[in-house]
């Protein structure tokens, strides 16, 4: 599995979060037509381990960006703040991939997009996930 799908697998266990979306969480692009509100992903940076030369489980470092879509500003804004309550200093292990640390970066109420040509909202949360695949 890919960490993707073990995040995916995270939100989709947290109940705040498949109260508002159901299993409406996608990969890079949101599906023709879809139902909101929903989540898109998007791996925006890699970084390297620079933890401890001693540490036996060196973890890569990826930020990714969670696009909490809905037709309403307020509803982006909630989504986007119950993905960050779930993300939040999560560690374990889901879908063959060890998470060693999550560490949400931005705010979700640092800001919302508009698009007008589509009319939706949508508040970007990003996640430092420093991780493992394992199998």
């Amino acid at each position: 599995m890919s960490l993707y799908d073990a995040l995916r697998t995270i939100l989709l266990a947290n109940a705040d979060v498949t109260d508002l979306v159901g299993d409406r969480i996608y990969g890079k692009r949101l599906p023709h037509d879809p139902t909101f509100p929903a989540i898109t992903r998007d791996g925006i940076s890699g970084l390297p381990w620079q933890g401890n030369s001693s540490r036996t489980l060196p973890l890569e470092g990826t930020v990714v960006q969670f696009s909490c879509w809905a037709e309403s500003e307020s509803k982006s804004i909630n989504l986007a703040r119950k993905v960050a309550e779930c993300l939040q200093s999560y560690s374990g292990t889901s879908d063959g991939v060890t998470i060693g640390a999550a560490l949400v970066r931005s705010s979700p109420d640092a800001g919302t997009d508009y698009e007008l040509d589509t009319g939706l909202y949508m508040t970007p949360i990003d996640v430092l996930v420093r991780y493992e695949v394992t199998s």
